[in-house]
């Protein structure tokens, strides 16, 4: 088993081999620790603000929307088993937003465009014990924002 991995990393598969060893030995455990931090905050933000409010994001496969501030401020996530989205306090918030998505180009050599809606500032009026959803429409070209039941 020495053998192999020796000869794998000073043999022709050497840079192969430290790049995948970079990866499982620094990204992946700074990934998790990452995500934890991240998974921490959003639960004391819970615990300390009992009245928060879950606004949960829309995914549709043909872009991202991109959350980048809360009254000015950083954005606290939460994830749920298959849906993620941001806490607010009641009362008015005004969200920073983006959303960006790619299309496939019919009869082009450059096989997707890029489009992007600038940042825009959205003012949003929560009630407590509610829960909001929002999201991007391609058709009306608007961000919606509902309450759900």
């Amino acid at each position: 088993m020495i053998n192999i991995i020796e000869s794998w990393a000073t043999g022709q598969y050497k840079i192969l081999f430290w790049f995948l060893a970079a990866i499982i030995l620094v990204y992946i455990p700074f990934m998790f620790l990452y995500l934890h931090k991240r998974k921490e905050k959003g639960r004391l933000f819970e615990h300390s603000h009992k009245d928060a409010v879950k606004l949960y994001f829309n995914i549709d496969l043909k872009g991202t929307l991109q959350i980048y501030s809360v009254n000015g401020g950083e954005p606290v996530f939460f994830y749920e088993i298959a849906r993620q989205g941001i806490y607010l306090l009641p009362g008015e918030n005004v969200l920073g937003l983006q959303y960006y998505w790619s299309e496939r180009r019919m009869f082009s050599l450059k096989g997707f465009k890029d489009f992007n809606i600038p940042p825009q500032e959205l003012e949003v009026f929560i009630e407590p014990g509610k829960k909001y959803s929002i999201g991007y429409n391609h058709q009306k070209e608007t961000y919606e924002f509902e309450i759900l039941k």
